[in-house]
């Protein structure tokens, strides 16, 4: 990654046990990510949607090899094109 990279991210997260009251941020390390075919984002605006919360329950599985970490929508800007 760049040298302007930081090597931790805030993030969205829900507890499905709970229900949508659980959302909560967390902080963990920024996944990494194949440059040939991913780009890295700045996040300014995010959202929680429908499809979200099925995920996180389990019934919408992000495809395979793809962080689960929720939040599908989303604005901001190129960090490391």
């Amino acid at each position: 990654m760049g040298h302007n990279v930081p090597k931790m991210m805030k993030y969205m997260k829900h507890d499905a046990t709970i229900g949508f009251s659980s959302l909560s941020t967390a902080e963990c390390e920024i996944p990494t990510y194949d440059k040939n075919e991913e780009v890295l984002i700045q996040i300014k605006a995010t959202s929680c949607n429908r499809a979200d919360l099925l995920q996180s329950a389990g019934k919408y599985p992000p495809p395979k090899g793809v962080t689960d970490i929720i939040g599908l929508e989303c604005s901001g800007y190129l960090v490391d094109p």
